[in-house]
């Protein structure tokens, strides 16, 4: 058989259509991963060997990614005729068969089931049927050995076959040699007998046979059953033993802790002490580099301050000295000024005091707003204070975080489980005993078990009865309560977890593991709750409260000083505005009258001047004068001003004077404080109560690890399962006893069945190898480019395949997967050669047969591939052999024709 073409068109994830033309011998069909190689490889084989018609899981497999029937077209030969098959894979799929004869003549069609029929006959296939598996080794013949899907090379390839391809290899090897293993008579059901009876003990292979119901397993699953029961009990004293010594040594170790316990705690608390003074030292010797810098810095300023009023007063004085002068300068009025420049001067005076007036109360109020606003801040942040206070307080009298609450409730939990494990231990092991009572005249006997099997019963006056119970139960009769009980019934392995959980609430200070998690629950509360009062406090007051307060006193200061500047200009000016937007618009009204007043007043010096033409220079003169006393008034007056304000931000120049001499004196007190306080290592004094603390909690944490091992020692010691240990020991070296003494039996009776079985097996050997000649033949052409001096061996059904090498005989289980997957392909070539019939060399077309193979070589090395190639090579004819592979680059050493190389990629793209 010679398939000519392949093509697929919308087969799973190959949309297609793809088409390969293939010839004799190699073909080479190569890709990238998921290019769609394995998926034209399974087209292939299905369209030779699956019928075309079905709606079931398989075919519904088939199916392309966006819908449709998948269809395949294969060309091949066969016994010289052409034969073209066409599938098209669904429920209301079909297949078309047109068969032309060799040498010409009219090409016959068959469609459907008749297609179907004619290319089972061809292919030497049974019918599926409905079979869920249409793939089937009991369906498909010999064709398993030639169709080898990815990641499958490595297994034997005799268990691909089934019954029908086993017949069809053994018809082809009894063609070639002339000799059959027919057999008969009393030697061959004797050999039957034998080999039944191996097969009892051993696999075909000779190894011996311990699968899953064999006898074999069963005796050996029983003695190692024993074994381990024998061993785990053995362990389980060991540990007990290793236990006792290790809860020794614990205890040991503990009872020196607690006398080096106390002695480390007063070293801790020496040192925390030590550093606490050290600390307080340090403080107190910041404290005063602070007041001594704030000191230092007040008296500059004060000094500041004081020449700033030197230079203030002597520049006032200077400008009166400057201004008296210039009034001096100014020439005598002339004869009866005009009244109307004396009164435009009037009305222009009381313009500038109502401006200067308006001016002073917007500045009182803006002043005003904002005291108010910082005496509001200073409330809150004095309110936020006392409330971080109050939390840090409380927050200090809780003494369990929420480690030690954790702790504490996987002890609670600890005991609970303990105690459970108690209850069913007692429900396990509780004794069952015969109790007989006889009730007196008068009073009846009551009778109660509760656990694990209820009984409530009551025995009559002046009868008797007997009853199976199991106990803990009780006896009541006449007042009087009688209660029996098992011996063990007082023992508790939770009393150790009970104890290590009372100890830990007593550390920890709380009646209860609830207890400890409410109070870490509000512990983190209070923590989270003093975060956000320094938060507050921080933002209304970040220089701190006092700062704040001083801010606010001194806005206040400058309300005041203004407010009685206002009021010392009496009725010179409007009442006062009643907020700052009154203000601002008097302010302004103020600016308006007095431009108006001085515009009136320079119209009548116009018209003055205008009337007035003969004494023109000599009021020009005037004027300038004029002019020149008014700037000198106006620059005495600011500097007055200037001199006041002054005064009024940092009091008469008595109380400046007084201030600078209290600053000088104040920074030198803290600067002879600050001498005074002795130096405090700080660092060193914490650093020596870190250490303390550490050496203390780690052997405080040394002892708790101590008292948990000790509480876990006792817990094992005291479980159930150490109860009655040596009598379960004894028991079960007894078991392991027998089941040895019958593992020893069995292996004497395989021992014998495997000697009368070999005996025999020599004398079939002989004829078995003639049998086989053909194959072996075959491979032993191909073994030894890749296994030197090997050969191998099957059994009859070409199922028990092994190698023997210098090293011995090795199952073929065994080999690396490299060597599995090369020897396996090397045998399905020798098999496919046989099949096709051409053991004795020669290469008739008519009896090639195709061998697929998906990238079949993943494991083998580069030495080995070489020697693969050759084989390939070597093997191919008469088999036609199409190789799928995604390392091109390797595979081209195996130098098949360009014609039968396909680039999958380039076929997709139409190239």
């Amino acid at each position: 058989m010679l398939i000519r073409s392949l093509r697929v068109a919308g087969y799973r994830g190959v949309a297609g259509p793809v088409e390969l033309r293939l010839g004799p011998g190699l073909n080479v069909l190569h890709g990238p991963n998921e290019s769609g190689k394995s998926t034209l490889m399974e087209a292939l084989r299905n369209a030779l060997l699956v019928k075309a018609r079905s709606g079931g899981e398989f075919h519904r497999a088939m199916a392309p990614h966006g819908g449709g029937q998948p269809e395949v077209e294969v060309v091949f030969l066969r016994d010289g005729s052409e034969h073209r098959l066409t599938k098209r894979f669904h429920a209301s799929g079909g297949t078309r068969l047109v068969v032309t004869p060799a040498g010409g003549g009219s090409a016959a069609t068959l469609e459907d089931d008749a297609a179907e029929d004619r290319l089972r006959a061809v292919l030497g296939l049974a019918d599926a049927g409905r079979s869920r598996d249409p793939l089937a080794p009991e369906h498909v013949n010999f064709w398993p050995l030639l169709f080898v899907a990815q990641n499958r090379s490595d297994r034997a390839p005799g268990a691909d076959l089934a019954d029908p391809g086993r017949e069809s290899l053994s018809a082809a090897l009894e063609a070639l040699s002339g000799e059959a293993l027919d057999g008969g008579g009393e030697g061959e059901a004797l050999a039957g007998l034998a080999e039944a009876e191996c097969a009892r003990f051993f696999t075909p292979s000779g190894s011996a046979k311990r699968s899953a119901g064999s006898e074999r397993a069963r005796v050996e699953a029983a003695l190692d059953a024993a074994q381990r029961a024998l061993a785990v009990l053995e362990e389980r004293a060991a540990r007990q033993a290793e236990a006792l010594d290790a809860h020794r040594r614990a205890a040991g170790r503990l009872a020196g802790l607690a006398a080096q316990l106390p002695e480390l705690k007063k070293s801790a608390d020496r040192a925390r002490q030590i550093a606490r003074e050290a600390a307080v030292r340090g403080a107190e010797r910041e404290r005063a580099a602070q007041a001594q810098r704030a000191a230092g810095l007040e008296a500059r300023q004060a000094r500041e301050r004081a020449k700033q009023r030197e230079t203030l007063r002597a520049a006032a004085e200077a400008a009166a000295a400057a201004a008296q002068r210039a009034a001096e300068e100014v020439p005598a009025a002339a004869e009866d000024a005009p009244a109307a420049e004396s009164g435009a001067a009037e009305g222009t005076a009381a313009e500038e005091a109502a401006l200067r007036a308006a001016e002073l109360d917007a500045e009182t109020l803006r002043l005003a707003a904002a005291a108010t606003e910082a005496a509001e801040r200073l409330a809150s942040a004095e309110a936020a204070a006392e409330e971080l206070e109050a939390a840090l307080r409380e927050r200090a009298g809780i003494a369990v975080d929420a480690a030690a609450a954790r702790k504490l409730r996987k002890l609670a939990d600890a005991l609970a489980a303990a105690e459970a494990a108690d209850a069913a231990a007692r429900r396990a092991v509780a004794p069952r005993v015969e109790v007989s009572v006889e009730a007196a005249a008068g009073e009846p006997a009551a009778v109660r078990a509760e656990d694990p099997e209820p009984l409530d019963a009551a025995v009559e006056p002046g009868s008797a009865a007997s009853f199976a119970a199991s106990v803990p139960l009780t006896v009541a009769v006449a007042g009087v309560r009688v209660a029996v009980t098992p011996a063990s019934a007082g023992e508790s392995s939770a009393a150790p977890a009970a104890a290590a959980l009372r100890r830990a609430l007593e550390r920890a200070g709380v009646a209860s593991a609830d207890h400890a998690a409410e109070l870490a629950t509000r512990a983190a509360e209070l923590d989270a709750e003093a975060r956000r009062h320094r938060d507050r406090l921080g933002l209304h007051a970040p220089g701190g409260l006092e700062e704040a307060r001083a801010a606010a006193a001194a806005l206040e200061r400058r309300r005041g000083a203004r407010a009685r500047e206002r009021e010392a200009l009496g009725r010179a000016a409007a009442a006062a505005p009643a907020n700052e937007d009154e203000a601002e618009a008097a302010v302004a009204a103020a600016r308006r009258g007095l431009d108006t007043a001085r515009a009136r007043a320079e119209s009548a010096r116009k018209a003055r001047a205008a009337a007035e033409r003969a004494a023109a220079d000599a009021r020009e003169r005037r004027a300038l004068a004029v002019q020149a006393s008014a700037r000198s008034a106006a620059d005495a007056t600011a500097a007055a001003g200037r001199l006041a304000a002054h005064r009024d931000d940092h009091g008469p120049d008595e109380a400046l004077e007084a201030a600078a001499a209290d600053a000088a004196e104040a920074a030198a007190a803290a600067e002879a404080a600050l001498t005074d306080l002795p130096a405090a290592d700080v660092a060193a004094a914490d650093a020596d109560a870190a250490r303390a603390e550490r050496v203390l909690t780690q052997a405080q944490a040394e002892a708790r690890t101590h008292e948990d091992e000790l509480t876990r020692l006792d817990a094992m010691l005291h479980a159930g399962d150490a109860v009655g240990l040596p009598d379960r020991l004894a028991a079960a070296a007894l078991a392991a006893e027998q089941a040895r003494a019958a593992a020893d039996r069995l292996h004497a009776e395989a021992g014998a069945a495997k000697r009368l079985h070999d005996t025999l097996s020599r004398h079939r050997a002989a004829a078995r190898s003639a049998f086989l000649a053909p194959l072996r033949v075959e491979i032993d052409r191909l073994l030894p480019r890749l296994f030197p001096g090997a050969t191998t061996r099957f059994d009859a059904g070409f199922e028990a395949l092994q190698i023997e090498r210098a090293g011995g005989p090795e199952d073929f289980d065994t080999l690396s997967a490299g060597g599995r997957e090369q020897l396996g392909v090397l045998v399905r070539l020798a098999m496919g050669r046989v099949l096709a019939g051409d053991a004795a060399g020669a290469c008739p077309s008519a009896g090639a047969l195709p061998l697929l193979l998906d990238d079949p070589l993943t494991h083998t090395d580069d030495e080995r591939f070489a020697a693969m190639a050759a084989v390939l090579a070597a093997a191919a004819p008469p088999l036609q052999v199409l190789l799928a592979t995604c390392h091109w680059s390797r595979h081209r050493a195996l130098g098949v024709q360009d014609a039968q190389v396909f680039d999958l990629e380039r076929l997709k793209r139409g190239g």
